[in-house]
């Protein structure tokens, strides 16, 4: 039986290894091409926070297809975020769109006009940290704070259940190397960058084969 590796001591903040979004909307945006052969697209949130993606010309005449296709879809654009100065990118973006078939959301207003920039309904962030869980500060209704930074000094904040969050470290203490994601709505405020009805997930990371 393989021995239980001790979980270390606590960081104030985890590092972030990697952060994937989600960004959900009833419209499609207008593309432009650029330079590099790819077709620049813009939404925006309720925030206001604007987001910019590049993704294939291949992939966005399939979404313009889809869209005229499907009397109910959502469109979905994927990657890895970026916060930028003004808004945010979406690194190595991908575009699809799903047909609706039944117990459609009330926020998917759809329109099959382009727009400049596509209203987003839904953000889905998941961001990824292993070797150390950070310090968990304990809030009411049973929820512990934890804050997960990554290279630009970006800090996510997520209030997760403290049973789960318990969970993950058991989980965790499992494994000799392990990946958490913690993932849920993204909120961008006055007050940062904040996860919403936050989970936490433990994944074993296996080591590499090498011949």
């Amino acid at each position: 039986m393989t021995q239980a590796k001790a979980i270390q001591p606590k960081i104030p903040k985890a590092k972030a290894l990697a952060k994937e979004i989600k960004l959900k909307c009833g419209e499609l945006p207008k593309g432009k091409f650029t330079p590099d052969k790819k077709i620049e697209i813009k939404l925006i949130d309720e925030d206001g926070t604007i987001y910019t993606a590049k993704v294939s010309p291949k992939s966005y005449r399939q979404a313009e297809t889809e869209v005229a296709a499907f009397e109910i879809w959502v469109l979905v654009v994927s990657g890895k975020l970026q916060i930028a100065e003004q808004g945010c990118n979406i690194l190595e973006a991908g575009i699809k769109v799903f047909e609706w078939k039944e117990n459609v959301p009330e926020e998917i207003k759809q329109t099959k006009t382009k727009v400049a920039q596509a209203k987003v309904v839904k953000r889905e962030i998941s961001v990824k940290f292993s070797t150390e869980f950070p310090r968990a500060i304990p809030m009411p209704n049973k929820l512990l704070k934890v804050e997960l930074i990554d290279d630009e000094e970006i800090t996510y904040i997520a209030s997760i259940k403290r049973k789960h969050w318990h969970t993950a470290e058991t989980d965790a203490a499992e494994f000799e190397n392990w990946m958490a994601l913690v993932g849920g709505k993204l909120s961008i405020n006055e007050q940062g960058y904040n996860i919403l009805e936050p989970t936490i997930k433990i994944f074993e990371e296996k080591a590499k084969v090498t011949t």
